[in-house]
């Protein structure tokens, strides 16, 4: 005797069940996702994860979630200075000062003072 002669189901999917079934299957059936789409995504998780690890790092409080809902333009409760900090990641201005530094280190360039800097990059001050 076979283990599964004896399987009693604990459900039965009556009529409109299997029509509520159909109507999501056809539902997630229309629903395409393109290889692109799966890259942007992937970017934009590896993006707010590396922010969180950095700013984690520089005892910000933010949480991952907190940092995604901030790069969706969403609304969340925190200082100004810490939405500031994740918009400077979001938008690259971090990165672009780095190397702007390197390069002018590179090139025996003095360090700049801080007028220099923000008239390089501009001295933004981001909505909260």
């Amino acid at each position: 005797m076979n283990m599964f002669d004896n399987i009693k189901f604990i459900y039965f999917f009556d009529y409109d069940m299997k029509k509520k079934i159909s109507s999501i299957d056809i539902k997630l059936s229309k629903i395409k996702i393109t290889n692109s789409q799966k890259i942007d995504n992937l970017v934009i998780k590896s993006k707010v994860r590396s922010i969180h690890s950095s700013l984690s790092i520089e005892a910000n409080s933010l949480s991952l979630f907190d940092i995604e809902n901030i790069n969706n333009d969403k609304s969340v409760i925190v200082t100004k200075d810490e939405i500031q900090e994740v918009k400077k990641y979001l938008d690259g201005t971090y990165s672009k000062g780095i190397k702007w530094l390197l390069e002018n280190y590179i090139n025996n360039i003095p360090i700049p003072n801080q007028n220099e800097i923000e008239n390089e990059f501009g001295m933004y001050d981001y909505d909260s």
